[in-house]
């Protein structure tokens, strides 16, 4: 075990030392074979080494042909160059282009050598525009390493900081990593465009986005076949224009999360993405100018869109592509209105829900799909209220077919106390709109909005998910007060028409009967054999059932004064037993 762990720990000393000499490795041009690595137009100052010799400004060997300055440095296969800056004057690289002529050479090292000449392990802002602008640009024979990385760490960006810096570079499999999570306007503009070769992209982790900020910066990278996803939840002008334009190899875009989409944001994304046939976009307010202009035209002629309920998409290449199957994705946030959420009547949708409970303690759900029950999941209808002795008792019968009905109110027992995940991929109903079940002069009623009265109404029972002030047990239906809230998916118990008039329907109860309704009614629940399985009691604040552990009742719900002393079959706190 002690050889195990020391093992592990040198295998993270040595990734983590790797990742570090990374940065602490100069920018460096290794050659694959004999010829000659060139650098064009070198701001004053710039310096280079190679191998083991002395570091020299490029400015004592360049000379100057019909192009301006040019250093061309004869090298043999293993040789090593590496670059600088000055460390004071030279901010930016415009301008100026390194590369090979007549050989292939490995790229590795840190860029920021040329920005900083002595802190650039540590260096990670960039002051300049254009600082990397086509630095690498049209250097066909430039290669990544197997095992060394070529390392771009700057968090602190600037406008076209990387403009054009690798297009062309058709012989780069990997590219650097890009760590910012800040972005400049136009900073990653077209910067791997044309890199047919590219094969891993780099992790794009910026949550702060700038106008044009990733214009063109895959564009016809045919060998990219998949994409790094894309956090950013809020956009900027123009930022994905191009983005991926003609990577024919590419099948699934990443996520896109935002829901709102900015001018030009998405124009032309996946245009000519031929085997792209996978998208999920969340957005439900695509009307800014040109926002998907083309975005998917010329892309696979089947496949998949998965949208949040937006209704208003078109289709064909600037909407939803014809021919592709449309799916929802909605994610429900348990307390808030059904209608804020699900925004797809009639269509699939993939629904992620969760709720917690607590374990043998019923409560109220009203979910808006057919949700088929997990092993150990008890859901119960209403099938009516009767009197019994002076109480009066709402009868629940155990639901045994494959799934629950959408829109339907239920009671619910949960096996375990935590989270039910009620998420999964469902058909929704054209309408969505909470139902009711009937039994006489009583309803069970679902609601998908917070249901609030302000005054206290007579025959509405909300259920107790907790022991409350006043002598409220959990578990039991409880007549509604004043300013008393049933949150969404979630149902309670109406009689006749539940007037909102407390006293005035207290009057009508009086004249119309000798009795007036209960402050609680009692749940007794029945299994799929027909036995009572539980009885406990409901109320309004957050609608869910208590079993009194000091309660004793008969198998017909009539609650005993304590515990029975006769043998017989009893229920107490949820529990059928039997006294012998």
């Amino acid at each position: 075990m002690k050889q195990k762990l020391l093992s592990i720990l040198a295998l993270l000393l040595m990734t983590a030392t790797g990742a570090w000499a990374q940065k602490e490795t100069p920018l460096t041009l290794e050659a694959k074979d004999y010829g000659q690595i060139v650098v064009e137009n070198p701001p004053v100052g710039m310096k280079y080494k190679k191998n083991d010799e002395e570091k020299k400004t490029i400015t004592e060997d360049y000379y100057y042909d019909a192009d301006g300055k040019r250093l061309n440095l004869n090298v043999n296969e293993g040789d090593k160059v590496q670059f600088f800056g000055n460390g004071t004057s030279i901010k930016s690289y415009s301008g100026t282009k390194i590369g090979s002529g007549y050989t292939g050479c490995y790229i590795y090292g840190n860029i920021m050598s040329l920005v900083d000449e002595e802190n650039f392990a540590t260096a990670t802002e960039l002051t300049a525009d254009r600082a990397f602008e086509s630095l690498f640009n049209g250097c066909t024979n430039l290669y990544s390493h197997d095992t060394k990385k070529l390392v771009l760490p700057a968090t602190t960006l600037t406008e076209y900081c990387y403009h054009y810096m690798f297009k062309g570079c058709t012989s780069l499999t990997v590219a650097p990593e890009l760590p910012a999570t800040t972005l400049d306007d136009d900073c990653y503009d077209s910067m791997f465009e044309g890199c047919e070769g590219l094969t891993v992209a780099p992790a794009l982790p910026a949550t702060t986005l700038a106008d044009y900020c990733y214009y063109n910066m895959f564009y016809d990278c045919t060998s990219l076949t998949t994409a790094p996803a894309l956090p950013a939840t809020t956009l900027a002008y123009g930022c994905y224009s191009y983005m991926f334009e003609g990577c024919t190899s590419l099948t699934t875009a990443p996520a896109l999360p935002a829901t709102t989409l900015e001018t030009r944001c998405y124009n032309n994304m996946f245009k000519g993405c031929t085997k792209l046939n996978s998208v999920t976009c969340l957005a439900t307010d695509i009307s800014a100018s040109n926002a998907t202009n083309n975005w998917l035209s010329g892309v696979a002629a089947t496949g998949t869109f998965t949208k949040a309920g937006m209704t208003s998409w078109t289709s064909g290449g600037s909407g939803i592509p014809d021919g592709w199957t449309k799916n929802n994705i909605a994610t429900l946030t348990d307390g808030s209105s059904i209608a804020d959420q699900l925004k797809c009547p009639g269509e699939s949708c993939e629904v992620t829900y969760k709720r917690a409970f607590t374990a043998d303690k019923p409560s109220t759900v009203c979910l808006p799909f057919a949700y088929a029950p997990k092993t150990g999941e008890k859901f119960y209808t209403f099938t009516g209220i009767t009197k019994v002795g002076d109480e009066y008792v709402a009868t629940m019968t155990e639901h045994t077919g494959a799934t629950l009905a959408a829109n339907t109110p239920y009671l619910y027992k949960s096996a375990a106390t935590g989270d039910t995940d009620f998420s999964g991929t469902y058909t929704i109903p054209a309408s969505i709109s909470a139902a009711e079940t009937t039994s006489g002069d009583w309803k069970f009623v679902g609601t998908y909005e917070t249901k609030e009265w302000t005054t206290a109404p007579t025959g509405i029972y909300g259920f107790s998910a907790q022991n409350t002030v006043g002598g409220i047990s959990q578990g039991e239906f409880v007549k509604v007060g004043a300013y008393v809230k049933v949150k969404p998916m979630r149902a309670y118990l109406k009689y006749k028409d539940g007037g909102e008039d407390y006293a005035g329907a207290r009057s009508m109860d009086r004249a119309a009967s000798s009795e007036t309704l209960p402050e609680t009614i009692s749940v007794r629940l029945i299994d799929a054999e027909g036995n009572v399985t539980g009885i406990g009691t409901l109320e309004t604040r957050t609608g869910e059932v208590r079993f009194d552990p000091e309660a004793w009742y008969t198998l017909n719900g009539v609650r005993l004064s304590g515990q029975p002393t006769q043998k017989g079959i009893y229920v107490n706190n949820g529990k059928k037993v039997i006294i012998k």
